[in-house]
């Protein structure tokens, strides 16, 4: 990625942050995620901005952002993304809680000359698991398959991430 795209990918980064505040106000945790958004042979680096809310204590709702740079003359695909997801979490023991999760949201997409293409409505599942490193942090491996609502394949991708997650409120409360 160019200097450029970094810096482009640090200003959404950060726009990110900036709409996801509010909606994380009543958050469980919080996270920072990094790695790979992939569709067909390419893949570009992407990084993402998620707050969890509990349901209940094996149920949340994660709101999330993603941005990614596509580059010129690759076959469409989501440069941004926003989406909520229902997360089933199951933790085993004190360490270790692996989690299922389904949402959707809607995705900005690029086109082939790398100008925006529109925006799309997605849906995603999600595997994952999270590792308790302290009684606020933890490391989360994630993998994420979204694809467009229409039947379109268009748009369809995955993100593997690794990110840091901070636990918010008193401790003692959920994982």
């Amino acid at each position: 990625m160019t200097k450029a795209g970094w810096r482009r990918a640090g200003l959404a980064a950060g726009a990110l942050v900036a709409v996801l505040a509010p909606a994380a106000a009543p958050a469980q945790a919080v996270s920072l995620h990094a790695g790979g958004r992939i569709w067909g042979a390419s893949t570009a680096a992407m990084a993402a901005v998620r707050a969890e809310l509990p349901l209940h204590e094996v149920f949340l709702v994660e709101v999330a952002g993603s941005v990614a740079h596509p580059r010129e003359g690759e076959v469409r695909t989501a440069s941004g993304v926003l989406e909520a997801q229902l997360q089933l979490a199951v933790p085993l023991g004190d360490v270790l809680t692996p989690y299922l999760g389904a949402g959707a949201g809607i995705a900005r997409m690029h086109g082939r000359d790398g100008t925006e293409d529109g925006v799309e409505r997605v849906v995603s599942v999600a595997a994952g698991v999270r590792a308790r490193l302290s009684e606020r942090l933890s490391l989360v491996l994630d993998a994420r398959a979204r694809g467009p609502v229409t039947a379109e394949t268009y748009g369809s991708h995955t993100d593997v991430t690794a990110g840091l997650r901070v636990r918010l409120g008193r401790p003692g409360t959920a994982r």
